[in-house]
């Protein structure tokens, strides 16, 4: 759970970066549940990109090949985040469906 705080002092180092950059990292693995963390922010208090982000990390995570695991074919990654609908923004889910 600590790589978000390394990610952001990490992009500390770097002043050019937005605060949406900074924001972002700090929100993806925030849920809209409240559930997440490092700050337990829900719904809308989670930025767009943030919630942009923990969509897409988690099909990354879940679609690509892992020592420990697997990887998931994509309509399953898919049906798992369109389940999740109190903890991804299922507009973002629904555009990622689009997508792919």
């Amino acid at each position: 759970k600590q790589h978000v705080e390394y990610g952001l002092e990490i992009l500390g180092a770097h002043k050019e970066l937005s605060y949406e950059v900074r924001q972002m990292v700090a929100q993806h693995h925030e849920r809209l549940s409240g559930r997440g963390y490092p700050n337990a922010l829900t719904g809308k208090s989670i930025s767009v990109e943030g919630r942009i982000l923990a969509v897409a990390e988690v099909y990354d995570a879940m679609t690509s090949k892992r020592t420990y695991k697997r990887p998931e074919k994509p309509e399953v990654v898919l049906k798992y985040l369109s389940k999740s609908v109190n903890e991804f923004d299922c507009t973002i889910v629904a555009r990622l469906k689009e997508l792919i």
